[in-house]
């Protein structure tokens, strides 16, 4: 028998313009599940899930939080009923500690900074409760983003929310984390909570949601219970239609790039390898064995200790990253918002900053 739900949204409504982002879209949540939510790129559940969170406000529609009516007027409003969204990009304090970071903002908290063994604690007891693994004196700077992700989950948690919506958690993270986050979803669950899980990774949904909603053109295409959620009838309801037609494996060129022997004192260590023209080429391993190393030092970002780099039979190890990028290399880091985005500026502005020294953008 299906609980009742948690979360009942209906009818909601919301355009920007021309654009209908939500069109009378009906979702809920029972008690204690984890529910899937897939969508295309543009098909509204974004634009859902912050009339949920209170960061927009829906044209038409009603909601229900435990049988009462729900209208939050911020995210500080869906906060304090118990509903706690972690996004893509993560709101943390680098330069602070784990615990630091759990107490801003949080009135639990009290003058944490003048009991900071007290707050030490709660943070390690709500940590070990849930299998997130966290030491509260690390400093966030510090962690792996798998980690970092656990601690905003953490403060959801000790903020008192009963319903975490988790929107693309996995999509930065490497096998072992995304293992790691899933089991941490089970272990929720198994405490009372409930979880809306936003993905485009089909088998990690088919594997640990109880149901699946679909949405499509900003409308809700199908709601599936786990038995009938396969990863093949999943992709079906997303396209809409067949599938498109796999390429034909592409034959390599000539060698593009050459690594020979490249070291980084306490990184890496004669990593070696080529790629070729037209070819795909994939670089596997635990997040810390080298692999962000490995692009850098390939785009000039970082001076290697010892070996060679190579761009189309010419000897780049002393080219800087300006000229490599000219020589046509590009790098897009795995923290894109971090390291390569500046948000509060335009498209075309960040698109015009590797190209400031050119004519047309300065004299």
């Amino acid at each position: 028998m299906r609980p009742a739900p948690l979360l009942s949204m209906q009818g909601i409504e919301k355009a920007y313009g021309a654009v209908r982002a939500n069109q009378g879209v009906d979702f809920d949540v029972p008690e204690g599940r984890i529910v899937g939510l897939l969508g295309e790129n543009g098909s509204g559940k974004s634009t859902l899930m912050r009339v949920l969170f209170g960061m927009v406000r829906p044209d038409s529609g009603a909601m229900l939080w435990r049988g009462q009516e729900y209208a939050p007027r911020s995210p500080a409003d869906a906060l304090r009923a118990g509903i706690g969204m972690i996004h893509q990009h993560f709101s943390l304090a680098e330069g602070m500690t784990v615990a630091e970071n759990v107490a801003l903002g949080w009135s639990g908290a009290g003058r944490w900074w003048l009991r900071r063994g007290r707050l030490a604690d709660q943070v390690r007891t709500g940590s070990a409760a849930y299998g997130l693994a966290l030491e509260p004196g690390s400093r966030v700077a510090d962690l792996p983003l798998g980690a970092r992700q656990r601690v905003e989950i953490l403060k959801a948690l000790l903020r008192g929310a009963r319903l975490l919506v988790l929107d693309e958690p996995t999509s930065v993270l490497g096998p072992a984390e995304v293992a790691g986050l899933l089991d941490v979803l089970r272990r929720l669950q198994a405490g009372g909570c409930s979880v809306v899980l936003i993905s485009h990774k089909l088998h990690e949904v088919a594997a640990v949601c109880d149901e699946v909603v679909v949405l499509r053109d900003g409308r809700t295409a199908a709601r599936l219970p786990r038995i009938d959620a396969t990863p093949a009838r999943l992709a079906a309801l997303l396209s809409a239609g067949p599938a498109p037609p796999i390429p034909a494996p592409a034959t390599p060129g000539p060698v593009r790039l050459r690594l020979d022997g490249i070291g980084l004192r306490g990184r890496l260590d004669s990593v070696s390898l080529d790629l070729r023209a037209g070819e795909v080429l994939g670089l596997a391993g635990t997040d810390g064995n080298g692999q962000q190393e490995v692009a850098e030092a390939a785009a000039g970002l970082c001076r290697p200790d010892a070996g060679r780099v190579a761009l189309d039979g010419a000897d780049a190890t002393g080219w800087s990253a300006r000229r490599r990028m000219r020589a046509g290399v590009a790098y897009v880091p795995a923290d894109r918002r971090g390291e390569s985005l500046v948000p509060g500026m335009t498209v075309a502005e960040n698109l015009a900053m590797r190209d400031l020294q050119a004519p047309g953008f300065s004299r």
